[in-house]
């Protein structure tokens, strides 16, 4: 029997995290774009969904593994076209080191993938490789508690949303409500696995 789902966050009614979410969404002052690999659409803890659901302004594309800029829509591609991407790298400025009063707000883009799908879009897209890229060291483990990460400095989507928002408005707590909602959603799953299933696992 087909489990019945929430149709705004996607999850099976008893594991729904919608009550957690801030009411009003958050008015955030630099706008979201998430491009989502559609491998990710269909994991069950996807952190982007809070994002979108959470966030007063933020948008999110599905895309694939060929270049991105050729399947995004042209007005997508033009709202894009000043983005900041939000990557980790050699060439990424850390955002804590960029003065808010200097830098005109812009939309934001985070690509929301494994990482290494992630890095597979990015090799394969020109387009974004051009984009100025920044990052950001949250300095504590992830709260993503359920996922194992590649290294202990990496972080679920939401969370580099949240801290780079955080450290661009200057309010590290505006941002809060929405790591709360994850928080719940996590404890959810691990309520309906089972402590002893977590533990062994995580």
């Amino acid at each position: 029997m087909k489990r019945h789902c929430c149709p705004h966050c996607q999850r099976p009614v008893q594991v729904c995290w919608c009550s957690a979410l801030p009411q009003p969404a958050i008015a955030n002052h630099w706008p979201v774009h998430i491009l989502q690999h559609r491998q990710e659409q269909s994991h069950p803890l996807n952190s982007a969904r809070i994002a979108v659901l959470g966030l007063g302004q933020c948008e999110l594309h599905t895309v694939t593994d060929v270049p991105v800029e050729t399947t995004l829509p042209a007005a997508v591609l033009a709202a894009l076209a000043s983005a900041l991407l939000i990557y980790p790298g050699p060439h990424s400025c850390d955002v804590a080191q960029l003065d808010p009063a200097g830098v005109t707000t812009r939309p934001l883009l985070l690509l929301d993938a494994s990482w290494r799908k992630s890095r597979r879009l990015l090799l394969s897209s020109p387009w974004l490789q051009s984009l100025p890229a920044i990052s950001v060291d949250l300095q504590v483990p992830s709260r993503y508690r359920i996922r194992r990460e590649p290294a202990a400095n990496y972080c679920s989507s939401l969370e580099a949303v949240c801290a780079v928002l955080a450290q661009l408005e200057r309010n590290q707590q505006k941002y809060q409500p929405l790591l709360a909602t994850m928080d719940h959603m996590i404890d959810l799953q691990i309520a309906q696995m089972g402590v002893a299933t977590f533990q062994r696992n995580y």
